[in-house]
């Protein structure tokens, strides 16, 4: 374990002692329980009972849960008290704390898991018996609600459909304290007021039928009366409607005979207006093969302007060159000889403003003359030299 502490299970005085390994400590700790007393513990708690409901099982339970919890909270406390010295010595005294809660934990845990669902399905159980009693008296004071609300929910039924509530109602009356229980008395007075007024509305009821019938016969003899009177109406107007109805026939047939002049009419304007339509497709596709013939002949002319501009500056090009030839013969004639005064530097001599003109009839733009003459001073031509505007 190098500098841990070493747990000794067999102390002088059968506590559990730790003594370190290097010495630097001689203090012993000491835990009131002993490994021998969890062996014991284990032994006496070696059974969990299955029945909790059973006092002396539960009453089990419950002190084995609290002995050992108590021991281990003991463990944990001691352990603190230890470690407050330092953290090295508190280090070890987690480990034996820590080997100790383990094993106390271990005896403990089926103990407080027993007790823990035990307590956990009683409480269920309890509640489950407090709603299944809240259910009951619902259901109880659901039923009263019901029956009172009998008078309310028949206003709009007949005679017939509220007769057959007092069977319903008797019933409910002679088993009043069977369902209702120890709200009998609530009950029985509910169902006795309730069929009180279902007998005032079934009497109410039965005198608005019979003065319904009443007026319902003398309405049945008032629209006899009137559909006597309508089919007779009706007779008159199917005359009316027949006599119009041939003079709409007539009308529909000289309608008729207008659209079909009007459609043959319509069909000769739309023979000469396609006619017209191909006629100007025609001329337009000729001006248009007489405009393509044109810039065929435009193109082809300034393909031959072109070519022969080029040959006339190829042909400018080897006069360029050729006098450029003949000014070096003439360079390496001349004798150098001192003079006062120096010509002005880079003139041009009258061969390279000769040439220049000559570009410029050729050519015929002075922007595209002075771009090469520019690529000549720039040395794209070799050993021409040009100073000055064209």
């Amino acid at each position: 374990m190098g500098n841990l502490a070493m747990i000794d299970q067999e102390g002088p005085d059968g506590a559990v002692d730790i003594t370190p390994e290097d010495l630097l400590s001689s203090r012993v700790v000491k835990y009131n329980v002993t490994f021998a007393q969890i062996a014991k513990l284990r032994e006496e708690y070696a059974v969990v009972p299955e029945d909790l409901s059973i006092k002396e099982n539960y009453a089990l339970v419950k002190k084995a849960a609290s002995h050992l919890r108590g021991l281990r909270t003991d463990v944990e406390r001691r352990r603190k008290e230890l470690k407050a010295d330092a953290l090295a010595w508190g280090k070890k005294v987690d480990g034996a704390a820590k080997e100790l809660t383990t094993k106390l934990s271990e005896i403990e845990e089926p103990f407080a898991t027993a007790k823990k669902n035990y307590d956990t399905a009683e409480e269920i159980r309890k509640r489950e018996a407090a709603l299944a009693e809240e259910r009951r008296v619902d259901g109880i004071a659901e039923r009263i609600a019901t029956i009172k609300a009998l008078p309310a929910a028949h206003i709009s039924s007949s005679a017939d459909a509220i007769a057959t509530l007092f069977p319903g109602l008797n019933s409910d009356l002679t088993t009043v304290d069977e369902w209702a229980m120890e709200f009998a008395d609530k009950a029985r007075n509910a169902v006795a007021e309730t069929m009180y007024k279902i007998e005032e509305l079934f009497e109410m009821k039965e005198q608005q039928e019979t003065f319904a019938k009443q007026q319902a016969e003398a309405e049945a003899k008032r629209l006899a009366d009137e559909e006597a009177a309508r089919v007779q109406r009706e007779i008159e107007a199917e005359k009316e409607r027949v006599r119009l109805e041939a003079e709409r026939a007539a009308m529909a047939a000289e309608v008729e005979k207008m659209r079909k002049a009007a459609e043959e009419l319509a069909a000769i304007q739309k023979a000469k207006d396609d006619e017209r339509e191909a006629a100007a497709e025609a001329e337009r596709l000729k001006l248009v093969e007489e405009q393509a013939e044109r810039e065929a002949l435009a193109r082809a002319e300034q393909e031959k302007r072109d070519m022969a501009q080029a040959e006339q500056l190829a042909a400018l090009a080897a006069e360029i060159e050729a006098m450029r030839k003949a000014q070096e013969i003439e360079e390496d004639l001349v004798v150098e000889a001192p003079v006062e005064t120096a010509p002005e530097a880079d003139q041009p001599s009258n061969d390279y403003r000769v040439a220049g003109n000559a570009m410029m009839e050729v050519i015929g733009d002075k922007a595209i003359t002075k771009k090469l003459l520019d690529e000549i001073i720039n040395g794209d031509i070799p050993y021409i030299k040009f100073t000055g505007e064209v």
